[in-house]
């Protein structure tokens, strides 16, 4: 715990059994719609928020999901529903450490709710803390408003059953990136704490594994409406036609050439790169390839100490480090203004996973206006898994205005048509659950 939450918790008094809230006090005057001469909330922000508040008048205990694209304002929603909630302690999870750290700092400062006029700068804000590791001080916690965890940090699934607090210990639970909620220890968040409000909020609601994300859909805010109203970046894609014969090395030279070039322009001085791998082995090649033409590039991979991660981390955010190459990591939730060019040499085989890297790239930002640039090699064909769409976005001359949004548009249709048309089938045996039927289709001729 750090000097700064202690010190809060000595002076509200961290052992009051009735202590109340920040957000059952009053004393940060939210207001939804506080003035007209404020900044509007998003158009996605206020629909949310607005159906979440709708439902809870309702179904307050109903889990609800939301889903809203990349860079429309999930962060400052997930902010504005203690108050509306006037909840008494607030769960908030996350799938990683940089994300946790990055939820923690939002609740902490409110920066989307102080811009929007939802309460005053000099307003008291609430007293959050990470928890980290396994070893949970439940007493200690309780003088929190807010405590943001990993799953593993805190799921009752890792935990003795004298090691738990009360089920009413929360009674708001917010899931980040709540594709991850059919994992068991996301899963065993819900069970346990059963009173608790829960809203589930993720920008790509459909898993690759076809398995429904619990809760009521409550609301989707179309990713062609968010390139409607300038909230998803310009993204221009660089297909590359492939050398042949078609090797790695090859197609590596081609985009390691362009990624160089790119950052080097005047246009992207300002910008940063992530330079996307699948194997740790593929990344030290290809540190090496960026490094011989002139491009300093660090790896980040799982096994990363905390200390490194943070630190180059930190010097990508600032420019300082011009380039990041990543296993499997930093694909989804994290925000870096600066990220406007990717190095796609390995391509993921999933929507989700695809939508939500190129989501790193779509957040717009007032500092960083220039376009986002993917650079990739016209290869698909040797990814079979690429199907639909998804394959169509590495088309030449594909359209990402207009690929994009039935990547995820349509998909969500679907998703709410299997929910509609389970929903109808009452009286199912617990032990038999309709969303995993997976019925066999064959065409006869």
């Amino acid at each position: 715990m750090t000097d700064e939450t202690s010190a809060e918790l000595e002076a509200i008094g961290a052992d009051s059994p009735t202590r109340e809230s920040l957000f059952q006090s009053g004393l940060a005057g939210f207001s939804l719609l506080r003035s007209p001469t404020s900044p509007a909330w998003r158009r996605p922000q206020l629909g949310a928020l607005t159906a979440i508040a709708s439902h809870w008048t309702l179904a307050p205990e109903e889990r609800l999901l939301i889903s809203l694209p990349t860079g429309s304002g999930k962060t400052g929603v997930a902010t504005a529903l203690p108050y509306i909630a006037r909840s008494h302690r607030v769960l908030v999870v996350a799938p990683s450490v940089e994300l946790r750290k990055q939820l923690a700092e939002a609740f902490r400062n409110q920066p989307d709710l102080t811009r929007v006029g939802a309460i005053d700068q000099s307003c008291p804000r609430p007293v959050v803390q990470e928890v980290t590791g396994r070893n949970v001080d439940w007493e200690q916690l309780t003088a929190c408003d807010v405590v943001v965890s990993l799953p593993n940090s805190i799921s009752p699934q890792h935990m003795a059953v004298e090691k738990l607090p009360s089920p009413d210990f929360f009674d708001l639970l917010v899931f980040d990136e709540a594709h991850h909620t059919p994992a068991s220890t996301w899963r065993k968040l819900l069970e346990y704490f059963p009173r608790a409000r829960a809203v589930l909020l993720t920008a790509t609601p459909r898993r690759a594994d076809g398995k429904l994300l619990p809760g009521t859909h409550a609301y989707h805010f179309p990713l062609r409406a968010a390139i409607d109203d300038g909230l998803f970046n310009t993204i221009r894609p660089v297909i590359l036609e492939p050398s042949a014969p078609l090797t790695d090395a090859a197609k590596d030279a081609q985009i390691a050439d362009a990624v160089v070039q790119a950052l080097a322009s005047e246009e992207h001085r300002t910008s940063v790169g992530l330079i996307r791998v699948g194997t740790v082995h593929r990344a030290t090649l290809l540190q090496t390839a960026y490094k011989d033409r002139g491009l300093h590039a660090e790896i980040i991979i799982g096994t990363t100490s905390q200390g490194e991660r943070d630190s180059m981390l930190a010097r990508w955010r600032a420019g300082e480090l011009r380039a990041l190459i990543a296993v499997d990591m930093l694909g989804e939730g994290i925000d870096v203004p600066r990220l406007r060019v990717v190095g796609y040499h390995d391509k993921h085989k999933s929507v989700p996973a695809t939508m939500q890297f190129i989501g790193r790239l779509a957040r717009t930002n007032a500092d960083y206006p220039q376009e986002s640039v993917l650079v990739t090699v016209h290869d698909e064909d040797v990814y079979p898994a690429l199907q639909g769409a998804l394959r169509e976005l590495y088309l030449e001359d594909a359209d990402w205005v207009q690929i994009l949004p039935t990547l995820i548009d349509d998909d969500v249709q679907r998703e709410q048509q299997d929910r509609a048309y389970l929903s109808a089938f009452d009286g199912a045996p617990v032990t038999f659950a309709l969303r995993s039927v997976r019925p066999l289709a064959r065409k006869y001729v």
